[in-house]
C-alpha cells in the first residue's frame, strides 16, 4: 500500500478512536473526523464510503492487535 494512503488511514482511524473516547459514538460525523485527523473531506470518501465503515476497520485494528499480544500465551 502506497505510504500516503496508510498515512491517511492511520489519521483516520486515530481520529475516530479520540472521538469515540468522547463516548457519544452516534454523534460522530465525517466532518468531525476530518476536523480531528487534519485532512480534507473529500479525502475521507476516497478512503472509506462512510462512517460505519471506518468504525470497523478501527475494530478489526484493534482486534489485530490484540491477537498480537495474546497469541504468544496461547
Amino acid at each position: 500500500m502506497d505510504a500516503r494512503v496508510t498515512r491517511t488511514r492511520s489519521l483516520l482511524r486515530d481520529a475516530m478512536l479520540a472521538l469515540l473516547q468522547d463516548g457519544d459514538a452516534h454523534s460522530i460525523t465525517a466532518q468531525r473526523i476530518v476536523a480531528q485527523a487534519g485532512v480534507g473531506y473529500a479525502t475521507f470518501f476516497r478512503h472509506y464510503p462512510g462512517v460505519d465503515t471506518l468504525l470497523l476497520d478501527v475494530a478489526d485494528e484493534l482486534m489485530g492487535r490484540l491477537v498480537k499480544q495474546v497469541a504468544p500465551a496461547l
